[in-house]
């Protein structure tokens, strides 16, 4: 039976903690040769080989990314339905969850900020409402569990500190790609692009994405509105269960009120169990 923690973004925080970690850690100045040992110069690593070039992709795949890639530079702000699917391969059991997620793209004034909040939970065909918020302001990310009313919020970025769009892939590397830098995803992956499916009215390009490192790294497949170009699918492996996110209902643009992503914890004379986990611990 499955864990019934929500455990895509265990992996997103994960993510997360990673990219905090190459990206803030103080780097210790490197001292000018001269002033070392002698035995220390001599024994100093020699610089490593410039990697590969990726392999030239298809021309069909840059010009599709490449549109996909104008369409997302439009993506200010979105709202829509969001399903997760939790299939777990050796027992064949399978765990879902429905509800709304929200995106605002950073700009000079705010950074990235997404939110998630799930509203039921359907285990082996058996259904039950639920609440629980996830919530990433930028700085902090939130789950709130109203159901047994815990609240842990963990820092994961300096407040202040200089940071990439988390959700572009290319830079970001979450789970959830929402923008796009065609070179950058080139670089990082096989990218090939498989027939076309339809999906309700809709035709949808799929893309399968394999990272060039790694020998057992993890492909990612993706498909996109080919009219909007947006971000309808993504299916990927997860510790050998397959993932999949579904985005049915998306809205380009809406308008979204700034307490969605609000970050701030409970009160705890409210009856709430409340964690708060600095950066620094």
């Amino acid at each position: 039976m499955f864990n019934t923690r929500f455990n895509l973004f265990a992996a997103l925080l994960t993510t997360l903690m990673l990219l905090v970690a190459c990206n803030t850690s103080a780097q210790p100045a490197e001292a000018p040769e001269a002033d070392l040992p002698a035995a220390a110069q001599e024994e100093k690593p020699k610089p490593e080989a410039e990697p590969e070039a990726a392999p030239q992709a298809d021309e069909e795949v840059v010009e599709l990314l490449k549109k996909i890639e104008a369409a997302s530079d439009k993506l200010n702000t979105l709202k829509t339905r969001v399903r997760y699917t939790r299939l777990q391969t050796l027992t064949g059991d399978e765990q879902r969850r429905f509800g709304d997620f929200f995106y605002a793209a950073g700009d000079e004034k705010k950074p990235t900020r997404f939110a998630m909040m799930f509203d039921r939970l359907i285990i082996d065909e058996r259904a039950r409402p639920m609440k629980t918020w996830y919530i990433f302001d930028g700085n902090w990310l939130l789950e709130r569990d109203h159901d047994d009313k815990t609240a842990v919020r963990r820092e994961l970025v300096p407040k202040g500190a200089e940071q990439s769009d988390m959700l572009n892939m290319g830079e970001g590397q979450l789970p959830i790609p929402l923008k796009l830098k065609a070179d950058k995803v080139l670089k990082q992956y096989k990218v090939t692009k498989l027939k076309d499916v339809p999906f309700g009215d809709q035709t949808l390009h799929h893309l399968k994405l394999t990272p060039h490192k790694g020998k057992d790294a993890t492909p990612i497949e993706l498909w996109f509105d080919s009219e909007t170009l947006l971000l309808q699918k993504i299916v990927t492996d997860e510790d050998g269960d397959e993932i999949e996110l579904l985005f049915p209902t998306p809205k380009l643009n809406p308008e979204i009120e700034d307490e969605v992503f609000e970050t701030q914890l409970p009160k705890k004379d409210d009856g709430w169990q409340i964690q708060e986990v600095p950066i620094e611990g």
